[in-house]
């Protein structure tokens, strides 16, 4: 990802990742297309691997934003859809999760 923000599985959520502690499972760029500073929550939805294996709502606790030098980012993820099965089936590993950001990001 260089420097831009991932969403990484893995780690306790009260320390910082380190590299080996976690893998990305995707890369996030966040702008501003307007002159002035906002302050918004960013939502996005992110795919997940059948293979990932995160099939109940807690599993989302091992979720992460990671920023810049390995930095966490405060963010919440939501289940939006399950692999061969209605969102409620929580036997099934979670397909799809929606990533809410609360920001403030400077003008450009």
């Amino acid at each position: 990802c260089a420097s831009l923000n991932g969403v990484a599985y893995g780690g306790d959520w009260g320390t910082v990742p380190s590299s080996s502690s976690f893998s990305t499972l995707t890369c996030l760029t966040i702008s501003n297309d307007r002159q002035a500073s906002r302050e918004e929550v960013a939502y996005s939805g992110i795919p997940l691997k059948q293979s990932d294996n995160l099939i109940e709502e807690s599993d989302l606790d091992r979720l992460v934003l990671v920023g810049a030098n390995n930095r966490r980012i405060p963010c919440q993820f939501e289940v939006l859809s399950r692999w061969a099965g209605p969102v409620t089936d929580t036997a099934r590993a979670i397909r799809w999760v929606q990533i809410a950001i609360p920001l403030v990001i400077g003008g450009n």
